[in-house]
């Protein structure tokens, strides 16, 4: 019934891509953005993101107002859409679109390279996201691509196999390309953070509110003093991305949509893509960091919000002016990142098994019941899209 449902609501590529006016959102996605670079602290940064490309793992991403075509590259559709040329490479989702909307609001000038690992008529598989993952890391520097970021904003309750996501994102970092992962949205007080993002290597975002004065009660921190919390947060509580015409999450909550072109939603997702973009950022200005190097200028550069408990903060917001600037950022003395994996090598059943508990973390809450957003297990982790019904 529930896989019957969703396939329902898959629309041709005609209808995805279709005209809608360019200029009718514009004046709400701009206030947005504005909002979004004065609370991050841009400032008077030059910095655009030019020459760098970020990697969203998400349900694939179309060029609508706000994604520019000039400024997608497509890697591999890693789903079943994949078999049907009228789903290749389109969000039918609607998710991965408005996460690089929201890369592009901080770096303009950056690219986005969609790697679909999840879709509206099919649940993701590990074997799906380690392949987009893979192939990630052996394309980054292929064909005139310089992916130096990947922007996770999903996440697991288990990740399969012990680890074995983390174990293909730790290549991914260990090979110079910045992983940025959403903690979730299970609240203030979560017992974990989502994986990937609780592995304590990689760059785990939660959502503050737009204007950056507090933590957004949705997001996941930690609820003790060992447990692992946020490294940072940016704003992820009603932020106005790209709509993708036709897709499921726009079906499903049309209150959601503002003018015909913008579409809002909060969520440690859209946290997630803004940091990601300050990322491109910081990687545009200083090409030769590593991985380890640009956690510690965001972790050292953030600024910590006022009575906030840094459980749910992590070091606090982040900060790109202080982090783009080299006076600024400090560098970690031991330059390289001690890991500590006890994955096993999985076996088929475990790699092609839908992973259940998978939430694409940025959208629709978690304890509202959103059952058509609801794929064999799988969810889009996320708070809300505000204006729906169910808000």
């Amino acid at each position: 019934m529930l896989r019957t449902r969703l396939m329902a609501v898959i629309v041709s590529a005609a209808a995805l891509l279709g005209a809608a006016s360019p200029a009718s959102a514009e004046s709400a996605r701009d206030t947005t953005t504005t909002t979004v670079r004065t609370t991050i602290s841009i400032g008077a940064l030059t910095s655009d993101g030019a020459g760098i490309d970020v990697a969203v793992l998400d349900t694939g991403v179309v060029p609508v107002p706000g994604v520019p075509a000039a400024q997608l590259l497509y890697g591999p559709d890693m789903t079943a859409d994949a078999f049907n040329p009228s789903y290749k490479n389109l969000d039918t989702f609607g998710h991965g679109t408005s996460m690089a909307s929201m890369v592009l609001s901080v770096a303009p000038k950056a690219r986005i390279v969609s790697v679909k690992v999840g879709s509206a008529s099919a649940p993701a598989t590990a074997a799906g996201i380690i392949g987009g993952i893979d192939w990630v890391v052996r394309n980054a520097k292929t064909e005139g691509r310089n992916i130096r970021v990947i922007n996770v904003s999903f996440g697991l309750t288990i990740d399969p196999s012990n680890g074995l996501i983390a174990a293909a994102l730790m290549r991914a970092w260990n090979a110079g390309i910045v992983v940025v992962a959403a903690a979730g949205n299970g609240g203030n007080g979560a017992r974990t953070l989502d994986a990937p993002a609780r592995d304590t290597t990689f760059v785990a975002v939660g959502a503050a509110s737009v204007d950056g004065r507090s933590v957004a009660p949705f997001s996941s921190g930690a609820n003790s003093w060992f447990a692992r919390q946020p490294d940072v947060v940016a704003p992820g509580d009603g932020l106005v991305g790209a709509r993708v015409p036709g897709s499921y999450l726009d079906t499903t909550y049309p209150n959601a949509r503002v003018g015909d072109d913008g579409f809002r939603g909060s969520g440690t997702s859209q946290a997630t893509a803004i940091t990601s973009g300050v990322v491109a950022l910081i990687l545009q200005q200083r090409p030769t960091l590593t991985s380890a190097q640009v956690k510690s200028i965001l972790m050292s550069t953030a600024k910590p919000i006022a009575g906030v408990s840094s459980a749910v903060q992590g070091k606090g917001l982040v900060n790109a002016t202080a982090a783009v600037t080299p006076v600024n950022a400090r560098l970690p003395w031991w330059g390289i990142t001690w890991t500590w994996s006890t994955s096993t090598w999985p076996s088929l059943a475990q790699i092609l098994t839908p992973l259940t508990g998978t939430m694409w973390s940025g959208d629709v809450g978690q304890d509202s019941d959103w059952s058509g957003n609801r794929w064999s297990g799988n969810r889009w982790s996320a708070n809300r899209w505000s204006g729906s019904s169910w808000e």
